[in-house]
Protein backbone atom coordinates (compact mmCIF):
# COMPACT_ATOMS: atom_id res chain seq x y z
CA UNK A 1 0.00 0.00 0.00
CA UNK A 2 1.43 3.36 -0.99
CA UNK A 3 2.16 5.83 1.79
CA UNK A 4 0.46 9.20 1.40
CA UNK A 5 0.63 12.46 3.30
CA UNK A 6 -2.85 13.05 4.82
CA UNK A 7 -3.92 15.53 2.13
CA UNK A 8 -2.68 13.30 -0.69
CA UNK A 9 -4.60 10.34 0.72
CA UNK A 10 -7.78 12.42 1.06
CA UNK A 11 -7.45 13.74 -2.52
CA UNK A 12 -6.89 10.19 -3.78
CA UNK A 13 -10.02 8.93 -1.99
CA UNK A 14 -12.12 11.92 -3.10
CA UNK A 15 -11.14 11.42 -6.73
CA UNK A 16 -11.75 7.67 -6.66
CA UNK A 17 -15.13 8.15 -4.98
CA UNK A 18 -16.09 10.67 -7.65
CA UNK A 19 -15.01 8.28 -10.42
CA UNK A 20 -16.97 5.38 -8.90
CA UNK A 21 -20.12 7.46 -8.33
CA UNK A 22 -20.11 8.66 -11.93
CA UNK A 23 -19.15 5.22 -13.33
CA UNK A 24 -16.21 6.60 -15.29
CA UNK A 25 -14.06 4.02 -17.05
CA UNK A 26 -10.51 5.05 -16.23
CA UNK A 27 -7.19 3.30 -15.58
CA UNK A 28 -5.00 3.58 -12.49
CA UNK A 29 -2.43 5.42 -14.63
CA UNK A 30 -5.08 7.99 -15.62
CA UNK A 31 -6.02 8.43 -11.96
CA UNK A 32 -2.37 8.96 -11.06
CA UNK A 33 -2.04 11.55 -13.85
CA UNK A 34 -5.12 13.41 -12.61
CA UNK A 35 -3.83 13.40 -9.01
CA UNK A 36 -0.61 15.05 -10.17
CA UNK A 37 -2.69 17.95 -11.55
CA UNK A 38 -3.98 18.97 -8.13
CA UNK A 39 -2.68 22.21 -6.68
CA UNK A 40 -0.60 22.83 -3.55
CA UNK A 41 -3.44 25.06 -2.40
CA UNK A 42 -6.35 23.37 -0.59
CA UNK A 43 -8.79 26.10 -1.61
CA UNK A 44 -7.98 25.55 -5.31
CA UNK A 45 -8.52 21.80 -4.91
CA UNK A 46 -11.91 22.43 -3.31
CA UNK A 47 -12.81 24.56 -6.34
CA UNK A 48 -11.76 21.72 -8.66
CA UNK A 49 -14.12 19.28 -6.92
CA UNK A 50 -16.89 21.86 -6.96
CA UNK A 51 -16.37 22.20 -10.72
CA UNK A 52 -16.45 18.41 -11.11
CA UNK A 53 -19.70 18.16 -9.14
CA UNK A 54 -21.30 20.75 -11.40
CA UNK A 55 -19.98 18.89 -14.43
CA UNK A 56 -21.64 15.64 -13.33
CA UNK A 57 -24.97 17.43 -12.97
CA UNK A 58 -24.93 18.86 -16.50
CA UNK A 59 -23.42 16.08 -18.63
CA UNK A 60 -21.95 12.60 -18.69
CA UNK A 61 -18.43 12.65 -17.27
CA UNK A 62 -15.64 11.19 -19.41
CA UNK A 63 -11.85 11.16 -19.12
CA UNK A 64 -11.73 13.93 -21.73
CA UNK A 65 -13.91 16.43 -19.86
CA UNK A 66 -12.26 15.40 -16.58
CA UNK A 67 -8.93 16.47 -18.07
CA UNK A 68 -10.49 19.70 -19.30
CA UNK A 69 -11.59 20.49 -15.74
CA UNK A 70 -8.01 20.08 -14.50
CA UNK A 71 -6.38 22.00 -17.32
CA UNK A 72 -7.28 25.45 -16.04
CA UNK A 73 -3.76 26.49 -15.03
CA UNK A 74 -4.50 30.09 -14.06
CA UNK A 75 -4.60 29.34 -10.31
CA UNK A 76 -1.31 27.46 -10.53
CA UNK A 77 0.37 30.32 -12.43
CA UNK A 78 -0.89 32.89 -9.92
CA UNK A 79 0.34 30.76 -7.01
CA UNK A 80 3.74 30.41 -8.70
CA UNK A 81 3.89 34.18 -9.22
CA UNK A 82 3.01 34.95 -5.58
CA UNK A 83 5.54 32.48 -4.18
CA UNK A 84 8.39 33.71 -6.35
CA UNK A 85 7.64 37.34 -5.48
CA UNK A 86 7.43 36.63 -1.74
CA UNK A 87 10.56 34.49 -1.82
CA UNK A 88 12.54 37.39 -3.31
CA UNK A 89 12.90 35.78 -6.76
CA UNK A 90 12.09 38.99 -8.63
CA UNK A 91 13.30 38.00 -12.10
CA UNK A 92 11.45 34.68 -11.98
CA UNK A 93 8.32 36.48 -10.75
CA UNK A 94 8.51 38.83 -13.76
CA UNK A 95 8.78 35.80 -16.09
CA UNK A 96 5.70 34.22 -14.53
CA UNK A 97 3.86 37.55 -14.73
CA UNK A 98 4.52 37.59 -18.51
CA UNK A 99 3.04 34.08 -18.73
CA UNK A 100 -0.01 35.31 -16.82
CA UNK A 101 -0.37 38.18 -19.28
CA UNK A 102 -0.24 35.78 -22.25
CA UNK A 103 -2.85 33.61 -20.54
CA UNK A 104 -5.00 36.74 -20.05
CA UNK A 105 -5.33 36.17 -16.34
CA UNK A 106 -7.21 39.15 -14.82
CA UNK A 107 -4.93 41.44 -12.82
CA UNK A 108 -7.61 41.83 -10.16
CA UNK A 109 -7.43 38.05 -9.49
CA UNK A 110 -3.66 38.33 -9.08
CA UNK A 111 -4.00 41.25 -6.66
CA UNK A 112 -6.58 39.39 -4.59
CA UNK A 113 -4.26 36.37 -4.35
CA UNK A 114 -1.38 38.54 -3.13
CA UNK A 115 -3.64 40.15 -0.52
CA UNK A 116 -4.92 36.72 0.57
CA UNK A 117 -1.36 35.39 0.96
CA UNK A 118 -0.13 38.41 2.91
CA UNK A 119 -3.14 38.21 5.25
CA UNK A 120 -2.32 34.52 5.78
CA UNK A 121 1.27 35.42 6.74
CA UNK A 122 -0.11 38.14 9.00
CA UNK A 123 -2.26 35.59 10.87
CA UNK A 124 0.70 33.23 11.24
CA UNK A 125 2.95 35.98 12.64
CA UNK A 126 0.32 36.93 15.22
CA UNK A 127 -0.07 33.28 16.26
CA UNK A 128 3.71 32.93 16.44
CA UNK A 129 3.93 36.04 18.65
CA UNK A 130 1.58 34.27 21.07
CA UNK A 131 4.19 31.52 21.46
CA UNK A 132 2.96 28.86 19.02
CA UNK A 133 5.82 27.37 16.93
CA UNK A 134 5.63 27.92 13.16
CA UNK A 135 5.78 24.16 12.52
CA UNK A 136 2.55 23.71 14.52
CA UNK A 137 0.85 26.82 13.14
CA UNK A 138 1.07 25.64 9.51
CA UNK A 139 -0.71 22.42 10.53
CA UNK A 140 -3.79 24.33 11.72
CA UNK A 141 -6.80 23.14 9.65
CA UNK A 142 -8.34 26.62 9.74
CA UNK A 143 -5.42 28.04 7.73
CA UNK A 144 -5.89 25.49 4.92
CA UNK A 145 -2.19 25.25 4.01
CA UNK A 146 -1.53 22.33 1.66
CA UNK A 147 1.29 20.13 3.00
CA UNK A 148 3.65 20.83 0.06
CA UNK A 149 3.23 24.55 0.71
CA UNK A 150 4.11 24.48 4.41
CA UNK A 151 7.90 24.77 4.07
CA UNK A 152 7.47 27.66 1.62
CA UNK A 153 5.10 29.48 3.99
CA UNK A 154 7.50 29.09 6.93
CA UNK A 155 10.34 30.60 4.88
CA UNK A 156 8.10 33.48 3.82
CA UNK A 157 7.05 34.21 7.41
CA UNK A 158 10.73 34.45 8.38
CA UNK A 159 11.42 36.81 5.46
CA UNK A 160 8.47 39.18 5.96
CA UNK A 161 7.81 41.08 9.17
CA UNK A 162 4.47 42.56 10.22
CA UNK A 163 5.20 46.07 8.92
CA UNK A 164 6.37 44.84 5.50
CA UNK A 165 3.21 42.75 5.22
CA UNK A 166 1.01 45.72 6.10
CA UNK A 167 2.80 47.90 3.52
CA UNK A 168 2.35 45.20 0.88
CA UNK A 169 -1.36 44.70 1.59
CA UNK A 170 -1.96 48.44 1.16
CA UNK A 171 0.11 48.40 -2.04
CA UNK A 172 -1.96 45.61 -3.60
CA UNK A 173 -5.27 47.11 -2.52
CA UNK A 174 -4.17 50.31 -4.27
CA UNK A 175 -2.93 48.32 -7.29
CA UNK A 176 -6.26 46.48 -7.54
CA UNK A 177 -8.14 49.80 -7.59
CA UNK A 178 -5.84 51.16 -10.32
CA UNK A 179 -6.22 47.97 -12.37
CA UNK A 180 -10.01 48.33 -12.26
CA UNK A 181 -9.90 51.99 -13.26
CA UNK A 182 -7.32 51.68 -16.04
CA UNK A 183 -7.54 48.11 -17.28
CA UNK A 184 -5.67 48.91 -20.50
CA UNK A 185 -2.41 49.30 -18.50
CA UNK A 186 -3.20 46.98 -15.60
CA UNK A 187 -0.10 44.80 -16.02
CA UNK A 188 2.05 47.93 -15.84
CA UNK A 189 0.68 48.50 -12.32
CA UNK A 190 1.43 44.88 -11.40
CA UNK A 191 5.03 45.22 -12.59
CA UNK A 192 5.39 48.24 -10.30
CA UNK A 193 3.87 46.26 -7.43
CA UNK A 194 6.39 43.44 -7.96
CA UNK A 195 9.21 45.98 -7.91
CA UNK A 196 7.78 47.32 -4.64
CA UNK A 197 7.90 43.77 -3.21
CA UNK A 198 11.50 43.38 -4.33
CA UNK A 199 12.46 46.51 -2.37
CA UNK A 200 10.41 45.42 0.65
CA UNK A 201 11.98 41.94 0.70
CA UNK A 202 15.49 43.45 0.70
CA UNK A 203 14.80 45.79 3.64
CA UNK A 204 16.11 44.73 7.03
Amino acid sequence: IACYEPEEYILNQQLKNYINQNKIKISEKDISNLLSEFSKNTEINENIFEKLDLLSLSEKVTLENLNDSFNDTSDIEINDLVNNALNGNHMQAIKVLKKCKKSRIPCVSICKKFIYKFKLLEKIILMNDEGLPLEKIVLQPSLKIFYKEREIVIKQVKKWNFQKIQNSIYKFIDTEIKCKKMSEIDYFFLENALLFLKVQSQKI
